[in-house]
């Protein structure tokens, strides 16, 4: 009987030291973003997945943007890896008026858990108007980010940007003189 309970205690101690070393949540961050830009100014950014020691067998993400003040010019899958599929030839879509690029998604037959975060995809914008515009990942409906069980794995977190749109600076130059006015 006491040999149970030390065992009992013993197990509890192992199920208590694992509960603690709890994996960190996944989080999808906008990486390589300026903070300040001039309107008609492109640029790019990053759409970077940390899988914090998960494994995953896929993904399927979308980013928003504050239309009006940003316009996505382009949008590109990085490719597949580390996961073995591209589910589509590219993202689905952009629609610059609601602000959305959807769907940069992936998939393996096998799950995968790299070691370091890596891109997801790159975006590229111009600026619009002034203001402080705001980039962030999201998922849509029925979308997320898949476990090694094809299970969507919930408190993903997603790390945006805040971009300022600024006015141009205005040339100083002078005016050139006029040949013949003494100056």
């Amino acid at each position: 009987m006491l040999r149970m309970t030390w065992i009992g205690a013993l197990a509890s101690a192992i199920a208590v030291a694992h509960a603690g070393a709890a994996l960190a949540q996944p989080a999808y961050s906008i990486a390589n973003a300026p903070t300040k830009v001039h309107p008609g100014e492109v640029f790019s950014v990053d759409l970077v997945l940390d899988l914090a020691g998960h494994a995953s067998t896929g993904h399927e993400v979308s980013v928003r943007f504050t239309p009006g003040l940003l316009a996505a010019e382009n949008a590109a899958e990085s490719g597949a890896p580390p996961y073995k599929l591209k589910l589509s030839p590219g993202v689905r879509g952009i629609d610059n008026a609601a602000g959305v690029v959807e769907q940069f998604e992936a998939a393996s037959f096998q799950a995968v858990s790299p070691d370091a975060p890596f891109a997801v995809g790159t975006i590229t914008f111009r600026a619009g108007e002034v203001g402080r515009a705001e980039i962030s990942g999201f998922f849509g409906s029925g979308a997320g980010l898949l476990d090694a069980d094809g299970q969507a794995i919930a408190g993903v977190a997603f790390n945006g940007a805040r971009i300022q749109v600024v006015p141009a600076p205005k040339s100083r130059s002078k005016a050139p003189k006029k040949p013949g006015s003494g100056d």
